[in-house]
């Protein structure tokens, strides 16, 4: 993949693919530049980087993405092929940052878009 950047749209896409294979709820919290461009403030990121604040929610998508050819390209990243990495952080933290609260409080959050199993905020 040559491109550098994804804009709204193939996030939005992606995410949607990975719920058709889900079979229980998972809580996605977009964070940085991956917010800032899904709430439509900027066209597009090249660091998609969500938290995941509920563990076994984690563990149950990571195994998900593991089955869909994703595999571990950083410490916290997931890659299939080429594409771009997706950064998933656990908990209430990202990178060595704690949040002082958890993200799925809804004063924490705005939701971007609900599916059948992922919720994304």
């Amino acid at each position: 993949m040559n491109k550098y950047r994804i804009d709204r749209q193939e996030l939005l896409n992606t995410i949607s693919g990975w719920d058709g294979f889900l079979k229980r709820k998972v809580h996605l919290i977009a964070c940085g530049g991956t917010a800032l461009t899904l709430l439509g403030i900027k066209p597009s990121t090249k660091d998609i980087d969500l938290i995941v604040p509920n563990l076994s929610e984690y563990k149950y998508l990571m195994s998900t993405l593991e089955q869909l050819g994703y595999k571990p390209a950083t410490g916290s990243g997931w890659r299939r092929g080429d594409g771009f990495v997706f950064e998933f952080f656990r908990g209430k933290a990202v990178h060595t940052t704690e949040l002082l609260e958890s993200p799925l409080d809804n004063r924490n959050h705005s939701l971007i878009k609900e599916l059948s199993y992922i919720y994304l905020g």
